[in-house]
């Protein structure tokens, strides 16, 4: 269920000195009160006790009187409105916790957003209303890059019309086309309450592209193979083909859409995964080179001769992000097969350890032996707050999310955590080096990646370099949900 924008203001309002949680629901775009509102007080994360409802007054008022002890979400609902979570962004259900019993919280306004809705057509080339078609309806998101995330599918009518309902304001794109791809894509800006519907949809005749290569010498086939071996090409969007290999290495295809794909060779020793894009137009001639990978054994020790525990490493390449993983071996190394060159950081996932050395991996070439990794405990640690007035309470849900900058190097590299309703948060295991922290209102962590998108959102970042065993106060300034969504448009969302 969509929850949506809520916020926070002091009101006074009669009786609410008897109120465990009280306030008021009003139209987000008018101001106006939203009589007849039903509001849910829902214990939080538990099925077994059920949600608590009022319904709001001629005011928009509403007020809970008996509540048990424990955290409650507070929600909306009212036809023709987005349903709403108190401190929740646009589009999300994740709202801020109220604590019962806590101190006297003040009057909550729930702002109400008038739902918007995006419909239209779909015709043949032929300029017919086409039946049955299918249409997507789709967001950026972050993936590596920006990329396309599908929100809903739905069908045309005898009529060849469509409808995507009850929608949040927004930046949306509309696709009937299975080699969709967002960067030839016209955005739709949707407001609040608008409705969208005389978009026009054409269908084009089918477009297919031809790709053919070979495979260069010097792969090396499984053994014991039970087939030659076979390209699998994937779209972004969409299921694999299977393109065959001819003996002597050549693959030819004339049936696929115009899009970008991931190529994966497999039934040969070497493993290559490759992409090419076939957008534009076709591809002739295109030749697959065999990297040879390395297997690299990691062995560690603790420092400081702690008891040994179960332990996790893994290994990321420096350029690219990409993570390898793989299990402990019976003698409690770890051996990572099939290694790309490159340059790579160990890194321990597991809670209360880092790897102090080695720091960096040169793995251009292969390494004679198997390589030792110093793990530590002398995890830092961040005890942080946002920057508010005393006594005051975030207003939207907000998240703390930090970037490890000698790592972030092609996206952002870090992790985040949420804000609690007295605008703490707390990072407890971090390795030391240099981080910088953001905290976001209404943060989306699918859009969260770019390098460009957190360089607009720097000036209200904080820089922070930590030692080991390192305890730092730190308070953060917020950065709201409209600074937020600023950001999204200046990096193209």
């Amino acid at each position: 269920m969509k929850r949506f924008l809520a916020s926070l203001i002091l009101l006074a309002i009669p009786g609410a000195a008897e109120c465990l949680i009280h306030g008021t629901v009003l139209d987000a775009e008018s101001g106006k009160p939203l009589p007849r509102t039903k509001v849910f007080a829902t214990p939080h994360r538990n099925p077994v006790k059920p949600a608590i409802r009022r319904i709001a007054g001629a005011q928009g008022t509403f007020c809970f009187e008996r509540l048990e002890p424990g955290d409650y979400d507070l929600n909306a609902e009212h036809l023709g409105y987005l349903d709403a979570a108190y401190g929740a962004r646009p589009g999300d259900d994740k709202g801020i916790l109220l604590t019962i019993p806590a101190a006297a919280l003040p009057a909550l306004t729930i702002k109400m957003v008038p739902a918007a809705s995006i419909g239209g057509i779909v015709l043949e080339p032929s300029g017919e209303p086409k039946e049955n078609a299918g249409v997507d309806l789709l967001r950026k998101t972050w993936n590596k890059a920006w990329t396309s995330k599908q929100l809903a599918s739905t069908a045309t009518d005898e009529r060849g019309m469509f409808r995507f309902p009850l929608l949040a304001p927004g930046t949306y794109y509309l696709s009937i086309d299975p080699g969709f791809t967002i960067q030839h894509a016209a955005p739709i800006p949707l407001k609040a309450g608008q409705d969208l519907a005389s978009l026009v949809l054409t269908m084009k005749p089918p477009t297919h592209r031809h790709f053919s290569g070979r495979l260069a010498a010097g792969f090396k086939p499984l053994p014991q193979r039970e087939r030659d071996p076979v390209l699998y090409v994937r779209p972004e969007r969409g299921p694999s083909s299977e393109i065959a290999v001819g003996k002597d290495g050549t693959f030819s295809a004339d049936d696929l859409l115009p899009a970008k794909y991931f190529i994966q060779v497999q039934g040969v020793m070497d493993g290559i995964l490759t992409h090419v894009d076939l957008t534009e137009g076709d591809l002739y001639g295109f030749t697959i080179e065999p990297v040879r990978g390395y297997e690299v054994r990691i062995s560690f020790r603790v420092e400081g001769n702690v008891p040994p525990q179960k332990v996790n490493l893994q290994m990321r390449e420096v350029d690219t992000g990409y993570e390898r993983f793989t299990s402990a071996e019976p003698d409690g190394t770890f051996l990572f097969r099939n290694v790309q060159p490159g340059i790579y950081r160990i890194e321990a996932d597991t809670a209360g350890l880092y790897v102090k050395k080695p720091a960096t991996l040169d793995l251009r070439k292969p390494q004679s032996g198997p390589i030792e990794a110093i793990l530590s405990t002398g995890v830092a640690r961040i005890d942080g707050r946002l920057d508010l007035p005393e006594g005051a309470m975030p207003s939207l849900a907000a998240t703390v999310v930090w970037m490890d900058e000698a790592k972030s190097r092609t996206e952002v590299s870090g992790d985040s955590t949420d804000v609690d309703s007295t605008g703490k948060f707390e990072l407890p295991r971090l390795a030391p080096g240099k981080y910088r922290l953001f905290a976001i209102e209404g943060f989306d962590d699918s859009l969260w990646g770019s390098l460009e998108l957190a360089a607009a959102l720097r000036e209200k970042s904080v820089s922070v370099e930590l030692h080991e065993s390192e305890t730092r106060p730190i308070a953060l300034p917020v950065i709201s949900f409209e600074e937020w969504t600023a950001a999204l448009r200046k990096a193209g969302i």
